[in-house]
């Protein structure tokens, strides 16, 4: 017979029987999750393969460090994991649900681990957030046991570069993949320069120090375009998005050698 133990931290699960691969299990976590977002008049959460594997990796240290905690054995949350993983993703918001299962059967179900997390409220929460539009699920086994992660996310912008960037040319036109679930009218990027004196004129007459406004350029799809010119000398140029005039306090760095 299943039995639940369940705090605002903890979750342990023995389940029955399921019989599926583990993408396909991973998979119909996902999507018994949107069935209770749609019954609760949520719109479905987009499954976003990058926090997959951002909530494989923590599930899988979860089973090699033979721990279960949201602060994993770096002393990291899933915030911090996000950052240091999967810098290239910038986001507005970011939550995690976690599970352990035991079942001497070694057969678990999708089905009872939502369920489980739907009756704890902390979980609850996660899952039925509006401020949530992206999800992903990973799932580790090891003989009887099986952790599993959900990272929720509200991503903005994906960088289609690798990183760090650097550059000795006069500037850099650098490539995104738009994510937001927001429109995308007034939508813009703002270039912070090495030199917070350096002057960037509006006009003849009007000026801003230390950083410029650069429009997009929408290319095919939800992909699109910035420009970033070196006019201000050598050092680390910042690009920061959001929406009219205002800009989410977390970008990309280039440095111009």
């Amino acid at each position: 017979m299943p039995r639940y133990i369940i705090s605002s931290a903890l979750l342990v699960i023995a389940c029955l029987l399921s019989g599926i691969s583990t993408v396909e299990f991973e998979k119909k976590i996902w999507e018994l999750t949107n069935r209770e977002r749609r019954a609760n008049g949520l719109s479905a959460l987009q499954y976003y393969q990058p926090l997959s594997e951002l909530a494989r990796r923590q599930s899988d240290n979860m089973r090699r460090h033979k721990f279960f905690d949201h602060k994993d054995q770096e002393g990291l949350t899933v915030g911090g994991r996000q950052e240091k993983y999967l810098p290239r993703l910038k986001i507005n918001s970011i939550g995690e649900n976690l599970a352990y299962l035991s079942n001497s059967e070694k057969r678990f179900t999708p089905q009872e681990i939502v369920q489980g997390w739907m009756e704890s409220p902390g979980h609850r929460a996660n899952i039925l957030s509006p401020d949530f539009t992206h999800l992903g699920v990973g799932v580790v086994t090891k003989g009887d046991k099986l952790w599993a992660t959900q990272n929720f996310a509200s991503p903005l912008v994906m960088i289609r570069h690798k990183l760090p960037l650097s550059s000795s040319m006069k500037g850099v036109k650098l490539s995104f993949e738009y994510l937001s679930a927001k429109p995308r009218k007034g939508f813009a990027a703002t270039i912070f320069y090495p030199d917070p004196n350096f002057k960037f004129y509006l006009d003849k007459t009007h000026y801003q120090k230390g950083s410029q406004p650069q429009q997009l350029v929408w290319q095919e799809g939800t992909r699109f375009t910035v420009d970033v010119p070196f006019v201000a000398g050598k050092g680390k140029y910042k690009v920061f998005f959001g929406w009219d005039g205002s800009y989410i306090n977390d970008g990309f760095e280039v440095r111009s050698r």
